[in-house]
């Protein structure tokens, strides 16, 4: 009895346990599968972002010739026709592909139209091209992206410029071979001595040629230095390629900055080649330069972003004597004398430079000689300068992107660094791009990479100068503008007396009173204004009162819109803005910048804040900053676009200038503006609040004033007694 009892509970534990068993091992198996699934899944995910992510650097990333490997122009004819060439290894699409002549939209390609491998497509156009000046050719694929540009130089109705063989680098002045190969064609001599392979960035080394006239001789230099009858004589062909290294001549160069002076173990060049010619008949040419980037344009610091090459002669530019970028003999004579300190680059001294411009894809679009001369800002005694480039002759080649910052009035336009954040480069971008739809005007800018004579010279932006022809472009009107900056007028004599007229009937008159408020309305945009003060104070600008802002208006009233003749503000400087610590902690989250001493001395402000009306404007201005303008959305939006803009161009700029930076360089910043615009809002608006609950700038004033002006001296002694118990 006891054993079978023994057996019954053996037999009914074994049930159990084998029960357990089977599931324990489906539930194993299941979690293998389970396991197994999720890796293939994170696997697959990984692979998916990967090809993302490779999509996306192909979409930034805009080659040209063997870089791009795909869709060239491959011939262009003065008889008005283009012929693409398909370079790659599919067949292409070209459905929607447009085509623009000096910015101009002349075709598109109708959809589902294909180029086979090595095959060929031509594009009639009505009239010639490069018949009479130099025309850009540009052409922009379906997501409406530059992807090709061509300066086409001048030539004959008869005459193609065209790539010596299909695909290739080299391109000289040929006989049409329209839809066939170009390999044989023959070549035209023109008047003129020209290069064989265009400037620009190139994958490979290339071999460059000079293509004259015979019994022409030639002279040439590569390093950015003006050629003479001494200079290099050109035998045959000439091979460029990749510089990049430690062999840089003018970043070693002593008395760049007044601080200490780094030299970069290594930097990325190009190959700056200058020549001129002499003819048969002894004429001598004009110096030529092309520029030639082998193996360093299309890497991730220069990925949607243009760059401008700027070749000038190096004892102006370099010279201790003479060069106006170095400290140079200035310096030390000041040294000597103990009279202070004086440099070079405080002299007022210009140079002729050549510029050559080169779009986001790398194309270039522009070139020619120009005045360059030294920007007193912030940056002008470290190694990395700002650059004002002007001109007295007709700069403007239309179909280059350049167009836009080149004023008409007088072709100029500045290159800058980003002053107090040229470490980060973004705090000037984050600004004007969030307050471009406000009334306070912004100034239209662009980050873009600068090499001197062919050494890499860091991240820049590239920026209007602010002036007629940049209001009447930025208010879309055509009338005559007066505009006051750093004080000056520009203007006439009645101009000046106008706005001094304006600003004493505001600080001399009763704000209080609707009349005079509205008297000051007619002439002063306050929205305009209060868009200024607000923006300033939300980003806590620590120079509000003195960065360069403008203040303008149409010289003719009662117009509709902007050409109504009241005054209107434009940002100026606001690189010392959003928890910048480069100046201290000026720019925290927390200040009180209503405090600081550019408002306190804002005769308008001061005046205005009277008025009930001005102060519930102030109000919404303020409330709509907070909540629209620097919306979560907004910040969150403009910094991820701009950072992916701007970080490697910053990094490697940094590296230039100052060597390695931490892992966290630039993240680190990138919190510390998070964090300025997580916390800035419920402090602007309680300092906001108390402007307009006490109705003055400085509200101990306010206190003060009440005790004088009071009549019964016992309310007065009690205000006392109470607030010292207080």
């Amino acid at each position: 009895m006891k054993k079978d009892t023994e057996n019954n509970v053996y037999r009914k534990i074994s049930i159990k346990d084998i029960t357990i068993i089977i599931i324990s091992i489906i539930a194993l198996i299941s979690l293998v599968i389970v396991v197994s699934v999720s890796k293939k899944n994170d696997a697959d995910r990984e692979n998916e972002l990967n090809s993302i992510g490779k999509d996306l650097e192909d979409k930034q990333i805009y080659r040209i010739d063997e870089a791009l490997g795909e869709l060239l122009i491959n011939e262009v004819s003065g008889n008005g026709w283009i012929e693409f060439y398909n370079a790659g290894t599919n067949i292409m699409d070209l459905g929607d592909i447009t085509i623009y002549i000096n910015g101009v939209l002349r075709h598109t390609v109708k959809a589902d139209t294909t180029l086979q491998v090595n095959g060929y497509y031509i594009v009639e156009f009505v009239s010639g091209i490069g018949l009479n000046h130099d025309d850009i050719i540009s052409v922009y694929n379906s997501s409406n992206q530059c992807i090709i540009n061509l300066i086409v130089p001048k030539m004959n109705d008869n005459e193609s410029y065209g790539r010596v063989k299909d695909g290739d680098s080299a391109m000289v002045i040929m006989k049409p071979t329209k839809g066939g190969s170009n390999e044989g064609s023959e070549r035209v001599v023109k008047e003129e001595m020209y290069f064989s392979v265009p400037g620009g960035f190139y994958n490979s080394a290339i071999t460059l040629d000079f293509v004259a006239k015979e019994g022409t001789r030639i002279f040439y230099t590569l390093d950015g230095t003006t050629p003479d009858l001494t200079s290099e004589e050109y035998t045959g062909s000439i091979l460029i390629s990749n510089r990049s290294g430690s062999g840089y001549t003018y970043a070693a160069t002593k008395g760049l900055s007044l601080g200490g002076e780094f030299q970069p173990s290594s930097i990325n060049m190009g190959t700056v080649v200058k020549a001129i010619a002499v003819y048969p008949d002894g004429t001598l040419s004009e110096v030529m330069t092309e520029t030639y980037f082998i193996g360093i344009g299309f890497g991730s610091d220069y990925v949607n972003i243009p760059v401008i090459s700027l070749s000038v002669d190096s004892e102006e530019m370099f010279g201790y004597f003479n060069g106006m970028y170095v400290a140079g003999r200035k310096y030390e004579d000041s040294v000597a004398k103990g009279v202070g300190v004086d440099a070079n680059f405080l002299q007022d001294w210009s140079r002729v430079a050549h510029i050559e411009y080169y779009e986001t894809n790398k194309y270039k679009t522009y070139e020619a000689d120009i005045n360059i001369s030294l920007i007193k800002d912030y940056s002008i005694t470290s190694a990395q300068k700002s650059i004002m480039f002007t001109s007295d002759d007709e700069l403007i080649l239309t179909g280059s992107t350049l167009e836009k910052y080149l004023n008409s009035d007088k072709p100029y336009f500045m290159l800058r660094t980003y002053k107090r954040d040229n470490n980060y480069k973004i705090r000037e971008a984050i600004v004007n791009n969030l307050l471009k739809n406000t009334g306070a005007g912004t100034k239209q800018i662009n980050p873009c990479i600068l090499f001197i004579n062919g050494e890499y010279w860091g991240g820049y932006v590239i920026e209007n100068v602010i002036d007629n022809d940049y209001i009447r472009k930025m208010y879309d009107i055509d009338d005559e503008i007066v505009w006051i900056r750093d004080g000056a007028i520009y203007g006439d004599d009645s101009d000046k007396k106008e706005f001094e007229e304006i600003i004493e009937f505001i600080t001399k008159s009763d704000m209080s009173r609707d009349e005079n408020y509205n008297k000051v309305a007619e002439r002063l945009d306050i929205q305009s204004y209060l868009d200024y003060l607000c923006a300033n104070m939300y980003l806590a600008n620590a120079d509000y009162g003195k960065e360069s802002y403008t203040i303008w208006r149409t010289k003719t009233y009662g117009g509709e819109g902007y050409s109504d003749g009241r005054w209107r503000f434009i940002l100026g400087e606001m690189d010392n803005t959003i928890n910048n610590g480069a100046n201290g902690n000026v720019a925290t989250p927390t200040i009180d910048t209503f405090l600081q001493p550019g408002v306190q001395e804002d005769v308008i402000l001061n005046a205005l804040i009277k008025n009930d009306r001005f102060k519930k404007l102030l109000e919404e201005t303020m409330d709509n900053m907070i909540n629209n303008i620097f919306s979560e959305e907004n910040i969150e939006a403009v910094i991820n676009e701009q950072r992916e803009l701007i970080e490697r161009m910053a990094r490697a700029s940094y590296r230039r200038f100052n060597g390695e930076a931490t892992d966290n360089f630039y993240s680190s910043e990138i919190e510390k503006i998070e964090e300025f615009f997580e916390k800035r809002g419920e402090y602007i608006k309680v300092y906001t609040d108390e402007i307009i609950k006490n109705g003055v700038i400085n509200y101990g004033d306010k206190i003060k004033d009440e005790d004088a002006n009071s009549d019964n001296k016992s309310e007065k002694g009690d205000r006392d007694n109470n607030r010292t118990e207080e």
